[in-house]
């Protein structure tokens, strides 16, 4: 039977969990922004980039059109959209780096900042192996999808 969470341990998912939706959103919102200029026939602009909603004004169809005045507004709107998403990511990042710099050097934050030292893994991912999944879930997830490659590599050989 598994043990139920404590309210302090649950509460130290939220910025992880927060965070993976708000990431989930911000794909969302690219992705659309995307779809809807290359119905367009735009293909080379950006989202993501740092300027993008400025340079948003200046892009043309294919034709040398300017973008029909309503897609416009929308991109604007999704764009608008974007920034708060991404403004809102950022304020969670810079909170767990705030909590990690204050806490002392012992439970959790200690793990977190051993990890984070390990190549390749950054604070990201450090935080939440540490805070959001236990490694035995982690485990009990990989073991069936090896046991299923194994089981298909015999099976077409």
């Amino acid at each position: 039977m598994a043990r139920v969470p404590t309210s302090a341990e649950e509460d130290a998912k939220r910025p992880n969990r927060e965070r993976e939706c708000l990431v989930g959103e911000r794909t969302r919102i690219v992705n659309r922004i995307k779809a809807t200029l290359a119905r367009l026939g735009i293909r080379n602009f950006k989202p993501t980039l740092r300027k993008a909603a400025e340079r948003l004004a200046t892009v043309h169809t294919p034709e040398g059109m300017p973008l029909p005045p309503n897609a416009l507004a929308e991109l604007q709107r999704d764009m608008a959209r974007l920034g708060f998403v991404v403004s809102q990511i950022r304020e969670i990042e810079e909170a767990r780096q705030k909590r990690l710099e204050q806490q002392p050097e012992s439970g959790p934050y200690a793990m977190v900042r051993q990890l984070a030292r390990v190549v390749g893994v950054g604070i990201e991912t450090a935080d939440m192996l540490v805070t959001a999944k236990p490694s035995k879930t982690i485990r009990a997830k990989a073991k069936p999808k090896a046991k299923h490659r194994r089981q298909r590599a015999r099976a077409t050989a």
